[in-house]
């Protein structure tokens, strides 16, 4: 995979959709804007077991979406991964991927 490669989940838009619709967003915005990540977006189907793996080693249950995240891009060797969510400070020690928090 390219180093500079953008990627996503289908989690990841799904998780958008709300935001934005929480936010009241135009649902026609919103609907482009999903077309576009669209793009970027690749199956999880292989990270489940990692996922079940880091909630047991963090006991991370409540937060079983950051989890799956993190083994997701795990799964495609991502080199880094950036978010708003503070809370993936807690997971930086159960991978070498660069975690960016903005």
């Amino acid at each position: 995979m390219d180093k500079k490669q953008l990627i996503t989940s289908e989690i990841t838009i799904y998780e958008y959709a709300f935001v934005a619709k929480k936010h009241k967003e135009n649902p026609q915005d919103i609907q482009k804007y999903l077309q576009f990540l669209s793009k970027f977006t690749k199956q999880s189907k292989n990270s489940y077991l990692r996922t079940l793996e880091i909630m047991a080693q963090k006991d991370f249950y409540r937060h079983s979406f950051d989890a799956f995240h993190i083994a997701f891009a795990q799964y495609y060797q991502c080199q880094k991964f950036i978010t708003f969510d503070q809370g993936f400070k807690k997971l930086q020690d159960i991978t070498d991927m660069e975690i960016v928090i903005l």
